[in-house]
């Protein structure tokens, strides 16, 4: 399993900047998860202090070493602010991942994430050979939904509870995106 190349990073568009994850990070992140709706649309855990998420970001960045899960920061490029994160998924032996996000509630509303979304994507499929990247969403997930769509993913359809998601079986809409799509 490769490791993750962060020799790339920062991406941005000039509006966003997607990064990895550091330790001047981990308040930002704290204060974020305590929003009640990233708490009802991730497996965030609840009651997040700064240092239990300075010991993820650690947990982040070995993990990233040995190919698993990317975990970057969404900054806004004009206040140098984190607002969100983004994380890719790979599953190296088909050459695909899977891409999620979550943004705080004061920067919602401007199409960072799916500014954010769109880098990585097309990072993941030039720079890390990903042949597809995924995004699943819980129907239900109106805003997330629309990310998905604002960043050009071709929404493939609807399967039917599919996932179990915090004790019930959800339906997931899925999207992609293939090299050819960038």
């Amino acid at each position: 399993m490769p490791s993750i190349p962060l020799d790339r990073l920062p991406l941005t568009d000039g509006v966003v900047i997607v990064r990895a994850l550091g330790p001047r990070d981990a308040e930002a992140v704290a204060t974020a998860s305590q929003d009640l709706e990233i708490l009802r649309w991730t497996l965030t855990e609840e009651g997040l202090t700064t240092s239990r998420v300075q010991a993820w970001i650690d947990e982040v960045a070995r993990d990233m070493d040995g190919g698993g899960t990317a975990r970057l920061a969404i900054v806004d490029a004009a206040t140098d602010a984190v607002v969100g994160q983004v994380g890719l998924a790979p599953e190296w032996n088909e050459s695909t991942g899977q891409l999620f996000y979550w943004l705080a509630a004061h920067a919602r509303g401007r199409g960072l994430t799916a500014r954010a979304v769109r880098l990585v994507a097309a990072w993941a499929l030039s720079e890390l050979g990903l042949a597809r990247v995924e995004i699943c969403v819980d129907a239900r997930n109106g805003p997330s939904l629309g990310v998905a769509r604002s960043a050009g993913f071709v929404e493939e359809g609807v399967l039917r509870s599919a996932q179990r998601f915090k004790g019930e079986r959800i339906d997931t809409v899925v999207f992609s995106r293939l090299p050819h799509d960038l």
